[in-house]
């Protein structure tokens, strides 16, 4: 299985940045969706104007496009306060397990190690349950640019879920249209 996951943040840095939004898509092996969910962290609208001023002006830009702060300022029941983030996590991932195993289940997406490097600081002992390795398709993405001269790049909302499901829609093209058997 792959645990697709995506932060949306206020920057790069998970220990002086913010996180605005999560996503969690589980795929079996042949990336058939199994399990999704997605949330905003609750922040009061205080809070994110100042996220909003703070944060440097392509990301401030970004999310505005995409109607992230929007969302955050217009507030949802099924948003989270950031010190239930890993309690929220680790009941995710107690419905994945009952689809397979966690342990042999890699983070994935189009930037796993930015995602782990959250996970780390903000939900430790749940990242801990996942396996080591990551799936990284911006490699894959990457690679295909580089070998094919193909830059057919799918846009990327750059939204939680739309990540997830891009990412995952990136890595069976990568399959089942560049990838040659053996």
């Amino acid at each position: 299985m792959k645990a697709f996951i995506d932060f949306e943040t206020t920057g790069l840095d998970p220990q002086t940045d913010r996180p605005l939004e999560f996503a969690l898509v589980l795929t079996d092996d042949a990336l058939v969706i199994r399990y999704e969910r997605t949330f905003l962290f609750r922040w009061s609208a205080e809070q994110v104007e100042q996220f909003y001023a703070d944060c440097h002006e392509r990301v401030a830009e970004m999310h505005e496009k995409n109607g992230l702060w929007e969302d955050l300022l217009a507030g949802s029941e099924t948003s989270i306060p950031i010190a239930a983030f890993e309690a929220t996590l680790h009941a995710m991932l107690d419905h994945c397990a009952t689809l397979g195993p966690l342990r042999s289940t890699e983070i994935a997406g189009f930037n796993p190690f930015f995602d782990r490097k959250w996970l780390e600081v903000l939900a430790p002992t749940a990242v801990a349950r996942l396996h080591y390795r990551s799936y990284d398709v911006s490699t894959l993405r990457t690679t295909v640019w580089d070998v094919y001269r193909a830059r057919d790049e799918p846009p990327v909302p750059h939204r939680s879920l739309g990540d997830c499901h891009s990412a995952i829609e990136y890595a069976r093209r990568f399959r089942s249209d560049w990838l040659v058997p053996f």
